[in-house]
């Protein structure tokens, strides 16, 4: 395999492809991509249809940073993603989205994937008999999570005695 930042200097140009690894929760794994495609034997179906979330964010001190969180729209025509999402497998499972070129007419992934997202999947937000939408959340993202500075608790569950009476009697 071929480094990415390699490919650049080749002549004939090769098609950029994403390819994602989607471990469901029994840890079944689904392999997707916008193009089908090939890599060390593994078979990437061509079920994505469209992706949303990939841009470059700010942070407030750290700089750029890949977004916080995509969206997928897969093919649903053959009821497969339905049938995962009954089967209660979406919700919780794990996206590794990596980057590589493809030669579209042998269908083999030619660079070494650069892994771009990784993330934990909620239940579908759109569900029909041709299309599914999933968002995920990236797993990094969870981490700068901005916490209260004072500890979380419920409230005591005991009844105090207010006046003096009270306060005697007990």
């Amino acid at each position: 395999m071929v480094p990415i930042d390699q490919l650049k200097y080749v002549e004939e140009l090769l098609t950029p492809v994403l390819l994602y690894d989607c471990t469901l929760t029994d840890g079944q794994v689904e392999y997707w991509s916008t193009h089908s495609a090939t890599y060390q034997g593994v078979t990437y179906s061509p079920r994505i249809l469209e992706n949303t979330g990939f841009g470059i964010g700010l942070l407030a001190d750290d700089g750029a940073d890949w977004g916080n969180r995509i969206s997928l729209v897969l093919a649903n025509t053959d009821g497969y993603v339905t049938q995962l999402h009954q089967n209660e497998n979406l919700k919780g499972c794990q996206l590794l989205v990596r980057f590589a070129f493809l030669d579209p007419e042998s269908a083999q992934v030619m660079a070494t994937p650069q892994a771009v997202f990784t993330g934990i999947g909620d239940a579908p937000e759109q569900l029909t008999t041709t299309r599914a939408k999933l968002n995920f959340t990236s797993r990094f993202s969870l981490q700068r999570l901005a916490l209260p500075q004072v500890r979380i608790q419920e409230n005591c569950p005991w009844a105090f005695p207010q006046s003096q009476a009270q306060r005697t009697e007990a």
